[in-house]
């Protein structure tokens, strides 16, 4: 296996057993758990058959949020059929706010047209390019161009993290939400089954002392779901542990990036 994999195995060991010491409880506040679904909701559902698009576990889960608990600003990172199902419950609670952070708009241009519709509704959509830096939680693409739009329509009080995807990691969205939250605030992080998401919700918890974790299940809607709760601002605390977390994440990304571009190469 080699040196970086045996470290790599017993830092994922403690990984695994510290997000279950951070969790809360294991179950769900009442109020999401409740199997209560919304016509709009699943009429969108229907509608979307997009194999990227959010589970519909995971907007329904989203629907009772809003709509149960009365949440009014939302800021996502990460558009398209999950920015139609916020943007929906938020009209049906009589508006809101909604802020999308993406890529690129030409993976959810359809879904926002819809989206900007909804007269009740004061949705923007950001398209901001990722920049790679060094941060108390270690190596992290940020969306740093949207810094200054992020912070102009907070503070939220909920916040979906559905990107970015694959090697570039979430821990910047992470980071830069923790900045802008409501006391109470819900963070709800998608894909937290897959080995990346996990990390970036470690690194989040064990270096932002606001963030304590609600609810974790790594099966949720098919790909995992984890809802942080923002309890105070406490500051972020450099951890030596995080940082060298996402150094090990971070170099076997890019061995096995490296190896599927020479097997691309051989094959071609």
């Amino acid at each position: 296996m080699g040196v970086l994999g045996n470290l790599r195995g017993s830092l994922v060991g403690r990984r695994d057993a510290a997000l279950e010491g951070f969790t809360e409880s294991g179950e769900l506040p009442e109020t999401l758990a409740a199997d209560t679904r919304y016509t709009e909701i699943e009429i969108l559902l229907r509608e979307d058959c997009n194999t990227w698009a959010v589970s519909p576990d995971l907007a329904r889960l989203l629907a009772r949020a809003i709509i149960g608990l009365g949440l009014s600003n939302v800021l996502e990172f990460g558009a398209g059929l999950s920015s139609l199902v916020l943007a929906t419950s938020l009209s049906r609670l009589s508006g809101g706010k909604l802020t999308s952070m993406e890529q690129n708009l030409g993976w959810c241009r359809d879904q926002w047209r819809r989206v900007s519709d909804l007269a009740n509704v004061d949705s923007r959509i950001v398209e901001s390019k990722l920049r790679l830096s060094l941060s108390a939680t270690g190596i992290c693409y940020c969306f740093r161009d949207a810094a200054g739009i992020v912070a102009s329509r907070g503070p939220y009080d909920l916040v979906l993290v559905d990107a970015p995807q694959g090697f570039y990691g979430r821990d910047g969205a992470l980071q830069m939400a923790s900045r802008h939250l409501v006391p109470g605030a819900l963070v709800v992080l998608d894909d937290a089954g897959r080995s990346g998401e996990r990390w970036a919700l470690f690194r989040s918890l064990v270096t932002t002392r606001g963030y304590k974790l609600l609810f974790y299940d790594e099966t949720f809607g098919g790909r995992g779901c984890a809802i942080l709760r923002w309890c105070s601002d406490g500051g972020i605390r450099p951890s030596l542990l995080a940082i060298s977390t996402s150094a090990v994440q971070a170099v076997s990304y890019a061995r096995g990036r490296r190896r599927r571009h020479a097997e691309i190469e051989e094959w071609v």
